[in-house]
């Protein structure tokens, strides 16, 4: 299939806008696109895509006390941290 085509079907398959699609279809120089080759460049762009950007060390049990207050989640699952 051409490109054209493959990144309509990028679209339809995978619900992506079209920016991102021609964006993952780019990461090849195949002229020739099949559909297995669509799927191994999404897959290979949404494993990628998931890696953090920023380590979060430490710090988060104090959060506790602030979603506590604000009633942002059910108290069965704060426990007596934060307190």
């Amino acid at each position: 299939m051409n490109r054209d085509v493959a990144i309509q079907k990028l679209q339809d398959d995978f619900y992506l806008n079209r920016i991102l699609a021609f964006g993952i279809l780019h990461r090849t120089k195949k002229r020739s696109i099949t559909n297995s080759d669509l799927e191994k460049l999404f897959l290979n762009y949404m494993q990628q895509k998931v890696q953090p950007f920023v380590k979060w060390v430490g710090g988060k049990r104090q959060l506790l006390k602030q979603f506590r207050e604000q009633n942002l989640f059910s108290k069965k699952y704060y426990f007596n941290y934060g307190k």
